[in-house]
């Protein structure tokens, strides 16, 4: 596993593949990752006295608390978001067809 750190000069994440973003995404669903770890880094900038040994519990406690508040976007514009899903429409005679809808 590579050791999950941030580029202070760039303020580029190192040591988070793919494989990463895709479990978080599954673990905290109404986060948008890349915008959290933007958000991370601008926090890590601006709060240089508070660097952390354990980047990855990092990412993970902010995750966590983000999706506790509603996600990237919050509970406010939670309503706001149009979310697509198929679903599928019985007809009389026993067949159906799937329908995208917005919600």
């Amino acid at each position: 596993m590579n050791l999950t750190r941030i580029s202070f000069q760039n303020l580029k994440w190192e040591g988070i593949g793919e494989g990463d973003k895709q479990a978080w995404a599954k673990a905290y669903p109404a986060c948008d990752i890349e915008i959290e770890l933007a958000k991370m880094a601008e926090w890590l900038k601006a709060n240089p006295n508070k660097k952390k040994s354990n980047y990855r519990r990092f990412i993970t406690n902010w995750l966590s608390r983000a999706q506790d508040h509603g996600g990237t976007w919050g509970t406010a514009a939670a309503g706001k978001i149009k979310r697509k899903r198929m679903i599928k429409v019985f007809h009389r005679d026993g067949t159906f067809h799937e329908e995208e809808i917005e919600e």
